[in-house]
């Protein structure tokens, strides 16, 4: 449920998607609307008197300073007349008369100072049917959600764009790089990367993450909705098949340890902390398609959140569950891994 905004009415919200937890408050969280919406909102939620959870506070996020309306354009179109251009029009088309933007936000981060959100592209790379209108990006805001940063991809990780781009952000214990998970793989990579960007000089690693094999009745695809740091080098990874109901078989929190200087380009191996599956079947609960929040707060707790994709052709209901202290995390120790050829 909402309190009641400034206008004296109840604070409206829907299709939220990436979470976060407040690092000095256990019982507040964090979370985003994605695309459904214009006008893209951080929402506040109170879990002080949990169930229901609260939202106390929506905040619009602006290009105050022209930040977003100043990054540039790249790509062509090419001869064959495929639209992979980020145009100036493209551009524009995100940021409105009064500055709040048109995002679509999939991830969500507090620090210290504001906060980052990862935002999904939008079209696919010498697809016809699916030009190029945004790419993945990276903002970075001030505790009002002002844009002070806008970050984008090295230009050869664009060049092989697919629209299921960036799904979850967090940072480190330092806050001084910045973890974005992909939702699935690029390109001819066999694997969704997850994007380690350097705060302090700009660069970007990747690590590659395995995901399990769709096991479906339908099929459809696996890929990662959301990340999460546990500390000391760990973090939880949502993973998710597009199914639900009872073609629902893959709804996943793993653990995954970059340690403190990950090598460029290594496979991730990765610990099974929750079935989600089986944890939700015992209470009752439909199994839905899109988990898509989770974050893990200062004592330990995980929370979890569902994307009811603005009701357009879903039960249209949010879950927000409190999976309890399910993940210790190890101590820092080496990570034995193996280096996946990038084909960006």
């Amino acid at each position: 449920m909402s309190d009641v905004g400034d206008n004296g009415l109840r604070i409206p919200w829907s299709a939220l998607s990436g979470m976060s937890a407040d690092k000095t408050s256990e019982t507040t969280l964090y979370t985003v609307n994605d695309s459904a919406f214009k006008k893209s909102q951080i929402f506040t939620i109170d879990t002080s008197g949990y169930s229901p959870a609260v939202i106390t506070k929506a905040m619009y996020i602006t290009d105050t300073n022209d930040v977003l309306a100043a990054v540039q354009p790249r790509g062509t179109v090419t001869e064959d007349g495929v639209d992979n251009e980020f145009s100036a029009d493209d551009i524009a088309a995100m940021v409105n008369d009064d500055k709040t933007v048109n995002i679509d936000q999939e991830g969500i981060v507090a620090v210290s100072d504001g906060f980052w959100i990862a935002t999904e592209g939008s079209g696919t790379v010498d697809d016809p049917k699916r030009p190029i209108k945004t790419l993945s990006l990276l903002f970075k805001t001030d505790k009002n959600g002002v844009i002070e940063q806008v970050v984008t991809l090295p230009d050869e990780v664009n060049d092989i764009q697919l629209r299921f781009g960036f799904e979850g952000v967090t940072v480190n214990d330092d806050e001084d790089h910045v973890i974005v998970a992909f939702q699935r793989a690029w390109g001819n990579e066999a694997n969704p990367r997850i994007g380690i960007y350097n705060t302090a000089d700009g660069t970007w690693k990747f690590a590659y993450y395995p995901l399990d094999a769709r096991e479906s009745q339908l099929g459809g695809w696996v890929g990662l909705s959301d990340i999460s740091n546990a500390g000391g080098g760990n973090y939880l990874v949502l993973e998710r098949d597009n199914q639900g109901g009872l073609d629902s078989a893959i709804k996943r929190i793993y653990s995954i340890n970059l340690g403190n200087d990950i090598e460029d380009g290594v496979t991730l191996e990765k610990s099974l902390v929750l079935d989600l599956v089986d944890s939700i079947k015992t209470t009752g609960a439909p199994l839905y398609e899109k988990l898509e929040g989770l974050a893990y707060t200062p004592e330990g707790n995980v929370w979890l959140s569902v994307d009811n994709d603005g009701v357009s052709e879903v039960p249209g209901e949010t879950q927000l569950w409190n999976l309890g202290q399910i993940y210790t995390a190890p101590p820092i120790e080496s990570v034995e891994e193996t280096t996946e050829a990038p084909s960006g």
